[in-house]
């Protein structure tokens, strides 16, 4: 009789310490998996990010003055001087517009016309980037899907970051480890005996084995702040560039020389 029971306690405590590594584990795997899939947005937003620099560059290319138009934009310093760092064109750069040069009368107003519209197409592509698209859903007509997008991959990594923290504070190693002892009374007997406990060393332990953040700027994602809609200073962005024209005619006459169609 004392054998079966001996022998039920046994499975029974297999059976609890096995849901309970398996709980342990089980959530660090699975944070572990959200942290892959970060990483993975952030590899696919990667060359959006890289093709909204690209739009910049082509743009701040464009102008011989690049003061006017963060002043046409009516940015802080601060993402004024973000978006110059970022967009300042290497020696190197090949500019290019999807749909080549437009058309107009006077070499001004083509002019004009080629810069409003590269600014369309910054726009176009720094609002996908930061805010999504929708298209429509391939598998149920009426319902549109919304692309992955900067605000959604900083948001779900401020969610996992959270998560995390809450992992390191409520289900830490020494608290499984303790849990676990607490089915094993000889080995409390031997603690008690020794005057050696847990404690001694479970911060070290929690520290040793505690899930890292992510780092969100280490995603090297850049944030673009919100621009204003073409429409919306498409007559101050057209005055701007026909007064550039005039006061740097020979070096516009260069640039629209040399502009590529990509």
């Amino acid at each position: 009789m004392a054998d079966g029971f001996n022998d039920f306690s046994q499975a029974l405590y297999d059976e609890v310490m096995g849901e309970m590594a398996g709980t342990f584990f089980g959530t660090r795997t699975r944070m572990e998996e959200l942290t892959q899939a970060l990483q993975s947005m952030a590899e696919h937003l990667a060359p959006l990010a890289a093709g909204v620099v690209y739009r910049g560059q082509t743009l701040h290319w464009l102008l011989p003055d690049v003061g006017p138009f963060y002043k046409l934009l009516g940015m802080e310093t601060e993402n004024e001087a973000r978006l110059a760092s970022l967009f300042t064109p290497g020696e190197t750069m090949r500019p290019a517009l999807p749909c080549g040069l437009p058309m107009a009368f006077t070499e001004a107003g083509r002019y004009a016309k080629t810069v409003f519209l590269a600014y369309e197409f910054l726009f176009k592509d720094a609002d996908a980037y930061m805010h999504g698209v929708y298209s429509q859903h391939p598998d149920k007509p009426g319902r549109k899907l919304l692309s992955l997008h900067f605000l959604q991959v900083r948001d779900f990594c401020s969610k996992l970051n959270a998560r995390i923290r809450e992992v390191n504070t409520f289900q830490t190693p020494s608290g499984a480890l303790q849990s676990m002892r607490t089915l094993q009374p000889e080995e409390l007997d031997k603690q008690r005996l020794s005057g050696a406990t847990l404690a001694d060393y479970s911060q070290h332990l929690d520290e040793e084995m505690a899930l890292p953040e992510v780092d969100f700027a280490q995603l090297n994602l850049p944030e673009f702040p919100d621009l204003p809609k073409p429409d919306d200073i498409k007559s101050a962005l057209v005055n701007m560039a026909r007064e550039q024209h005039s006061a740097h005619k020979d070096v516009v006459q260069e640039k629209m020389e040399h502009i590529c169609h990509a």
